[in-house]
């Protein structure tokens, strides 16, 4: 398994990935935006991959506008085939090395609480995140945003 940052030409290999995820058409459309950005290196987007040894996992991280230490994790994303086998907590831990080093004290995400069937609440909550808000039925009726944070030491 390797962790690195992406280059250009992994783009399709994934946003395939992407596009294999439970995501909506305009969620897949914002992902790849956001790919996209911090394959450009705009604005504050960044993104690892992890290999193993094709790509099987992706995450996308950014600083919080208008925070001096906060950081979000807008996506993060496991191959369906490459579950179960610790990449996405590899991957969420360098993300979190990665910020650390910069000085970031949180790291929040906002998640879908029907998401992998609320799997990915499970997953962040095991990483050491809390819940520190909810807003039902945000995103549709019976799918409520759920928002989670971290403090690093």
């Amino acid at each position: 398994m390797r962790i690195r940052s992406p280059l250009p030409p992994d783009r399709d290999a994934i946003a395939a990935l992407i596009g294999r995820g439970p995501f909506r058409p305009e969620e897949i459309s914002c992902a790849l935006d956001l790919l996209d950005a911090a394959l450009g290196r705009a604005d504050s987007y960044e993104a690892l991959i992890v290999e193993d040894p094709a790509l099987v996992a992706y995450v996308c991280f950014g600083a919080t506008p208008m925070t001096q230490a906060t950081f979000d994790v807008y996506w993060i994303m496991v191959a369906t085939d490459a579950q179960g086998r610790g990449l996405g907590r590899a991957l969420l831990a360098e993300t979190e090395r990665v910020l650390m080093a910069r000085g970031a004290a949180t790291i929040r995400i906002e998640t879908s609480s029907l998401e992998g069937q609320g799997g990915a609440v499970r997953f962040y909550e095991r990483a050491g995140f809390s819940r520190v808000g909810l807003i039902e039925d945000f995103y549709r009726p019976g799918d409520d945003l759920v928002t989670l944070a971290k403090r690093l030491q």
